[in-house]
C-alpha cells in the first residue's frame, strides 16, 4: 500500500508539473499573439489602403477625381499649364518682330499681357465639365499604363531617353486646342493641332505639337518623370513583394487573433486585450499619418501650399475614414465585452437596464392606449395624469434635441405644431382626470357633506 501510495503521489506530482508547464506555455503564447496582433493590425490596414489606392485604377481615379474640382488645385494646375502653353507659343519673339525697332521694349509687357490672357483661358477651361472629363481620362490612362509597366505587362510610358514618365501630353494638347485661334494670331500662321491619343510615346506626341506650332516645345512637355528605366526592374520587384506582403498580412493578422482566442482559457479578457492593443496601435499610426501630412504640406513650393493641402487631405481621407470605422467597431465590441462580463458593476448595470427597459415598455403601452382611446380602465388615464409634468418636460426635450440635430424652416414649423398638439393633448387628459378643475387629482369630486343620492345631511361626530 505504501508503494502504491508513493507511485500515485509521484504520478500526481508529474501531472501537476506538466499542467503548470502547459499553462505557462499557453499564457506566454497568448501574450505573444496579442502583441503581434497589436503590431500587425495597423500595419495591415495601412498597407491594404495603400495597395488599393496606389495599384487599383478605379480606386485611384475615385480618389483623385474630386481634386480637379478644388479651386486650390485648379489654381496650381492653371499656373503649370499656362507656363507650358506660354513656353510653347513663345509670343514675345513674335511680338518683337511685329513692333518697330524703337518700340521693341514693349514686347515684354505685351507678352506678359498675353500670358495673362492665356491664363484666363486656362482658368475658364479648368472650370468646365469638359476639363473634369479630361482630368479623369488622363489620370485613368496614366495610372493604368503605370500599373501595367510595374507589373511587367507594358512599356508604353518608357521614353526614348530611358525614363519612366506619366504621359499627360493629351491634357496639354487639349488646352492648346482651346487656344488654337489666339495661338494662330500670335505666331502669325494657321495652327492645326494634331489628335493625341495618349497611347504613344510622349516624345512622339510632343514632336507632333512642335511641328504644328512650327517651333520647339519644352523638354518636359506634359510629362511627369517617375524614375529612370534602369530602376524599373527594382520597382517591379518591389510591387511584387508589396502584393505578397499585403496578401500575407490579410491572412496572418486575423489568424493571430483567432489562435489567441482559441488557446486562452479566459476568452473575455483576451478579447479585451486584443481590442485595446489593436486600437492603441491604430491611434499611434493615425497620429503618425497626421504628422506626415502636415510635414508634406509645410515643405515644398510656397505658392502650391494650398494645392498640396487639398491633395493630401483628399488622398488620406479614405485612410482616416477606414481606421475611424475600425476604431468605432472595436469600441463597440469592447463595451459589449465589458457590459456582458461577470463584473459586479456590469451586473448592476444590466439589472438597471432591465428595470429601465420594463419602465419604458410600460410607459409606451400606457401612452399608446391613452392616445388611441383604447385604455382598458381609468388606471391608464390616471397614470398619465400623475406623470403629466414629466411628460411635458420630455416632449420639450425631444423637441430641442431634434432642433440641435438640424432641420429646415418648414421642419421647424412642423415640430412646433406637433409640440403644441402634444401639450394640448396632455392638458386635455389632465383636465379629464380631474387635475385641472380644482380637484385633488384623483378624479373624485369634492364631498358636499351628504350621502350620494340622498338629501339627508351626514351627521359628523
Amino acid at each position: 500500500m505504501r508503494s502504491e501510495r508513493d507511485t500515485l503521489a509521484l504520478e500526481l506530482t508529474k501531472k501537476e508539473k506538466r499542467q503548470l508547464q502547459g499553462g505557462f506555455l499557453r499564457r506566454t503564447s497568448v501574450i505573444v499573439f496579442v502583441t503581434l496582433f497589436a503590431i500587425l493590425l495597423p500595419l495591415t490596414l495601412t498597407m491594404a489602403w495603400a495597395h488599393r489606392t496606389v495599384l487599383n485604377t478605379n480606386a485611384y481615379v475615385n480618389t483623385v477625381r474630386p481634386i480637379a474640382q478644388d479651386p486650390r488645385v485648379t489654381a496650381a494646375v492653371s499656373r503649370q499649364i499656362t507656363d507650358q502653353v506660354y513656353a510653347s507659343l513663345d509670343p514675345q519673339a513674335s511680338i518683337a518682330d511685329a513692333l518697330p525697332p524703337r518700340a521693341a521694349f514693349l514686347a515684354g509687357p505685351i507678352a506678359n499681357g498675353v500670358k495673362g490672357f492665356v491664363q484666363e483661358k486656362v482658368d475658364a477651361l479648368l472650370q468646365t465639365p469638359q476639363f473634369q472629363k479630361i482630368w479623369e481620362t488622363a489620370n485613368r490612362n496614366a495610372h493604368a499604363q503605370l500599373v501595367r509597366v510595374l507589373r511587367g505587362d507594358s512599356n508604353v510610358v518608357v521614353t526614348s531617353d530611358q525614363r519612366v514618365v506619366l504621359n499627360l501630353v493629351p491634357v496639354l494638347n487639349n488646352v492648346l486646342t482651346q487656344l488654337q485661334q489666339p495661338a494662330s494670331q500670335l505666331i502669325n500662321r494657321d495652327v492645326k493641332l494634331p489628335q493625341i491619343s495618349g497611347n504613344e510615346l510622349p516624345a512622339a506626341s510632343c514632336k507632333k505639337i512642335a511641328d504644328a506650332l512650327d517651333r520647339p516645345v519644352p523638354a518636359t512637355c506634359g510629362q511627369i518623370v517617375l524614375f529612370k528605366a534602369e530602376n524599373l526592374d527594382n520597382a517591379r520587384r518591389a510591387v511584387t513583394a508589396f502584393d505578397r506582403a499585403v496578401l500575407g498580412l490579410l491572412i496572418v493578422t486575423p489568424l493571430l487573433a483567432i489562435v489567441a482566442l482559441v488557446l486562452t482559457r479566459r476568452k473575455r479578457r483576451t478579447l479585451i486585450q486584443l481590442l485595446v492593443a489593436g486600437s492603441l496601435g491604430l491611434v499611434i499610426v493615425r497620429r503618425v499619418m497626421f504628422w506626415l501630412r502636415d510635414q508634406l504640406i509645410a515643405h515644398g513650393v510656397p505658392q502650391n501650399r494650398d494645392a498640396r493641402e487639398a491633395i493630401s487631405h483628399q488622398i488620406l481621407r479614405n485612410f482616416f475614414g477606414l481606421t475611424f470605422w475600425f476604431l468605432l467597431g472595436a469600441l463597440i465590441l469592447l463595451l459589449l465585452a465589458l457590459v456582458t462580463g461577470p463584473y459586479a458593476w456590469a451586473q448592476r448595470l444590466r439589472h438597471g437596464l432591465r428595470r429601465s427597459g420594463a419602465w419604458v415598455r410600460k410607459t409606451s403601452v400606457e401612452l399608446g392606449q391613452t392616445v388611441s382611446g383604447k385604455a382598458r380602465d381609468e388606471g391608464t388615464v390616471r397614470w398619465v395624469n400623475d406623470h403629466v409634468d414629466l411628460l411635458r418636460v420630455a416632449g420639450v426635450a425631444v423637441f430641442v434635441l431634434i432642433l440641435l440635430l438640424g432641420t429646415s424652416f418648414v421642419g421647424f414649423l412642423v415640430l412646433v405644431a406637433l409640440l403644441a398638439l402634444y401639450q394640448l393633448w396632455l392638458h386635455r387628459v389632465h383636465t379629464q382626470a380631474g387635475g385641472g378643475e380644482g380637484g385633488d387629482g384623483s378624479g373624485t369630486p369634492p364631498s358636499s357633506g351628504s350621502l350620494p343620492g340622498s338629501d339627508v345631511p351626514v351627521q359628523r361626530a
